[in-house]
C-alpha cells in the first residue's frame, strides 16, 4: 500500500494533476480544499485560503461562464463535468487545464463535490496552433481553388484530378482529362528542350515555374503562369505533382500586340 501510494503520488506530480474538494454540509462559507499540486498550477502559496468563488474568478472569458454553469449544475443537480478551461494564475500567467467535477450523495442528499485540475497547457497550445495552421491551409486551398487552374498528376505525369477552372479554360470535361497527360493541351509553341528542362527539374524533386501556351479543345490558345510542385516519398523521389496555373492570356495578348507594333 505504501508503494502504491508513492507511485500514485509520482504519477500525479508528473501528470500535473491537482485535486479539489468541497464539503456541502460543514463548509465554512464557500471555502474549498486545494491540493499542493493544484496550488502549484494556480501559482498560490500555502497561505492562500481558496474559495469556490475565488476559484471561479481565476477563469477567463467563456471558460469562466462554462465552469460557473458546470459547478451550479453539479451542486444542484449532480451533473458531472469534464471541461477544458483557460485560467489566469495568481501570477498572471494563462494556463489551460482539464477540469473534472463529481459529487457524492448520502441518504439522498448531496454532501460533497470534488474533482481535479490537470495542467494541459503545452498540449492545448500546440493543438490550437495546429488547428489554426490547418484552418489557414484550408482557407488558402479554398481561395486557390477558386482562382487557380489546378491539376494533380502521378509520378509519370498522368492526370489524376483537376478542378473546375482547368475544365473551363481547356474546354475539356473532367472525364476527358483524367488518365491523360498534358500533351493533350500541348500547343506545339514551345520547343522540346523547354519541356525537357521542365521534366528534369520536377523529376529531380525541384519546383518548376514558367509560362506555357496551351491549346483548348476548340483549338483556341491560352497562356498560363505555371508552377509545378513535386511531392516526395521517404526516398525523396516524386510520387505526385501539383500543377498550379493562372490565366495570363490577356497579358500575353497585350505583349504580343506591343511587339507586333514595333515591327
Amino acid at each position: 500500500e505504501a508503494k502504491n501510494e508513492e507511485l500514485l503520488k509520482g504519477v500525479t506530480n508528473m501528470s500535473r494533476i491537482g485535486s479539489w474538494e468541497m464539503d456541502l454540509n460543514t463548509q465554512n462559507g464557500d471555502s474549498i480544499y486545494w491540493s499542493p499540486i493544484l496550488r502549484e498550477i494556480v501559482e498560490v502559496d500555502d497561505s492562500y485560503d481558496p474559495t469556490l468563488t475565488g476559484g471561479v474568478e481565476l477563469h477567463v472569458g467563456e471558460s469562466k461562464e462554462r465552469i460557473q454553469k458546470a459547478l451550479d449544475l453539479l451542486i444542484h443537480e449532480g451533473i458531472e463535468f469534464d471541461e477544458e478551461i483557460l485560467l489566469i494564475t495568481a501570477k498572471g500567467n494563462e494556463r489551460w487545464n482539464r477540469c473534472i467535477g463529481k459529487s457524492e450523495m448520502v441518504n439522498g442528499k448531496r454532501t460533497k463535490i470534488y474533482g481535479s485540475y490537470q495542467d494541459i497547457h503545452e498540449q492545448k497550445v500546440a493543438s490550437l496552433a495546429l488547428e489554426k495552421s490547418l484552418k489557414a491551409l484550408n482557407d488558402y486551398k479554398f481561395s486557390l481553388d477558386q482562382s487557380a487552374i489546378i491539376a494533380n498528376t502521378d509520378s509519370k505525369g498522368v492526370i489524376i484530378s483537376v478542378n473546375d477552372n482547368f475544365c473551363k479554360i481547356s474546354k475539356y470535361n473532367e472525364q476527358e482529362l483524367i488518365g491523360k497527360t498534358h500533351r493533350l493541351i500541348n500547343s506545339n509553341h514551345h520547343p522540346k528542350e523547354y519541356f525537357q528542362n521542365l521534366w528534369e527539374t520536377i523529376s529531380s524533386g525541384n519546383v518548376w515555374r514558367g509560362e506555357l501556351k496551351n491549346k483548348a479543345k476548340d483549338e483556341s490558345f491560352y497562356w498560363v503562369d505555371t508552377t509545378i510542385v513535386p511531392f516526395l516519398d521517404e526516398n525523396n523521389k516524386p510520387f505526385q505533382y501539383l500543377a498550379i496555373r493562372f490565366d495570363i492570356t490577356e497579358r500575353k495578348k497585350v505583349e504580343e500586340e506591343r511587339e507586333a507594333s514595333k515591327k
